[in-house]
Formats: structure tokens, sequence, C-alpha cells
């Protein structure tokens, strides 16, 4: 499953950002003098290709830098409010991952939720007493729900100690950073490229330019995605816990 999502994300990358590049550098390059752009209109594409990339760089750092700290300080909100639920443990998968050399394990547990309907949920949970066998299939474990289901997570197991992987968070951040210190490069070697500005401003941006099109395509996919996971119902696990 994971290689397909890999797949499907490596696929969908190359038509947002590659395959722009190839298509104008191949096709709309050097920029003649009769297709340059006013500089009014050059300052409004210069705008809104900012804004875009802006738009992408804080949906990543909510999404992948902000999200664990959400995460952690939901699940003490959690902890303090204390609807307790008995859940089965229905399966229990091995992640392959590591924190602080213990195991992380995705859960699928069965309970009953707020109204006493029964249903089954997902969590992650970190085997930090592995002699004690906890993740055995069909044990029983005390869960604790929110008692306003939404956000993540909306189940966390009794006695959870919720840490960060903060390894895990830096890698994040110095991708980050190496990613907007390559969008800046582009930016600066597109001014300065005489098949480009050639000393004439921005006014070789166009809607077609790869500054303009790979925003507009990731964001384009963020809004596809978001209307899939809603027409899938993926966004009703939380529903369910009411």
């Amino acid at each position: 499953m994971k290689k397909m999502l890999y797949f499907w994300a490596a696929y969908l990358l190359f038509f947002a950002l590659p395959f722009p590049c190839i298509l104008y550098y191949s096709i709309g390059y050097p920029v003649d003098a009769a297709e340059r752009t006013s500089p009014a209109f050059a300052a409004v594409w210069l705008a809104l290709s900012i804004l875009l990339w802006a738009l992408l760089a804080a949906t990543y750092v909510h999404t992948l830098l902000r999200a664990p700290f959400r995460a952690q300080a939901r699940t003490r909100a959690i902890q303090r409010t204390a609807i307790r639920r008995r859940a089965r443990l229905v399966q229990a998968q091995d992640t392959g991952r590591l924190m602080r050399g213990w195991r992380v394990w995705n859960l699928t547990l069965a309970f009953d939720n707020l109204s006493g309907t029964p249903i089954q949920d997902q969590m992650l949970a970190v085997d930090s007493q592995p002699q004690l066998q906890r993740f055995v299939v069909d044990n029983q474990l005390d869960a604790l729900l929110s008692d306003d289901p939404g956000g993540y997570p909306n189940v966390v197991l009794e006695g959870a100690m919720p840490e960060i992987d903060r390894g895990r968070l830096l890698r994040r951040a110095l991708i980050g950073v190496v990613l907007l210190a390559a969008l800046v490069a582009y930016y600066a070697w597109c001014w300065s490229d005489p098949g480009q500005g050639n000393g004439q401003g921005w006014t070789f941006l166009a809607p077609w330019h790869p500054l303009l099109v790979m925003p507009a395509c990731l964001c384009g996919y963020l809004v596809l995605g978001r209307l899939f996971t809603r027409m899938a119902g993926i966004d009703r696990r939380a529903e369910a816990l009411n």
C-alpha cells in the first residue's frame, strides 16, 4: 500500500514540478521581446506566484511542523477529560519505526463510542514496555476518548505519555529550509538569466511560467486531495466517536 502511495506521489509531483520546466524551457525559452508582459502585469504575476508559494509554505508548516505539537496538546487535553472505554485490540501492525529505541505500532481498536455504538479506530502507539506484551491481538486496553471529536488524535491509551519525535521534526524542518533555499535560488536565477530577466525585471513572467504553474499545480493537488478525503468519508472517523 505504501509503495503505491509513494508511486502516485512521485507521479503527480513529476507533472507538477519537472514537467512544467521541461515544457517551458523547450518551447517558450528564451523569451522574445514581443512576448514580454507589461511591468504592471509582471507585478501581478509575481505577486500571484509569491502568494501561491506562501500558501504552500504555510501548509507545510501547519501540516508537518506544527501538527506534532497540536497532537501532543490534544492528547493531554483528552487525558484531562478522561472519558474511558474498554477497547479490544483488533489488529497490531509494526510500522518498522523506532522512537528512542522502542517500536512504533499501528493499532486498530474496537470500542463503544460516546453514544454506545460499537466502532473501530486506528492509532499509533509506542511500546515502551514490550515485556508486558500489551499489543497482542484480542487484548483488552483502557482507552480515553475525546469529548470533542474532530482533531487528531481522538483516542489515546490510558497512561500514554505524549512525546514528539524531535529527530523526525528536525528532518522535516531541514527539508523545508532546503526547499525554500532552492526556490529563492530559482527566483534569483530567473531574474538574472539572459534568456528571461535579462535586465528587464520580471516582464518574462506569464501564466505558463514554471514559477506560476508549479505552485498552482501543487495547490490544486491540495484542494483535490481535500475534496477526495471528504467524498471518501476519510474524515468521518472522528464523527463516529459521537
